[in-house]
């Protein structure tokens, strides 16, 4: 059979209410803390900074590696005989329309 103790049910009880009491306690100071504390904003010395104003025009990117640029995709132009290469007059990346005179075999 089993023997009811109620005393160790309140103890329990009792000592979760104060622990939650404690933890409560500790957030609200924490959160009183924290709502206290000044804006973090960086602070950086004039004299490193370059102050100018925004222009346009193109931004040059140079970037420097070692190893060999391969495409991805190779386009091959046919035609319907062998022939050599003259003249480049459309260099890759122009615009073209139908007719355009991309090279002189």
């Amino acid at each position: 059979m089993d023997v009811q103790r109620p005393d160790l049910a309140n103890a329990r009880r009792r000592k979760r209410l104060i622990i939650a009491a404690i933890v409560a306690t500790l957030i609200a100071v924490a959160a009183l803390g924290v709502s206290r504390l000044k804006p973090a904003a960086p602070e950086v010395d004039r004299a490193g900074l370059f102050i100018d104003t925004v222009k346009r025009g193109s931004m040059v990117r140079q970037v420097r590696g070692t190893g060999t640029l391969v495409p991805e995709d190779v386009r091959w132009i046919p035609a319907q005989t062998e022939a050599r290469v003259e003249r480049i007059l459309v260099r890759p990346g122009s615009a073209v329309n139908a007719g355009t005179v991309i090279l002189e075999l």
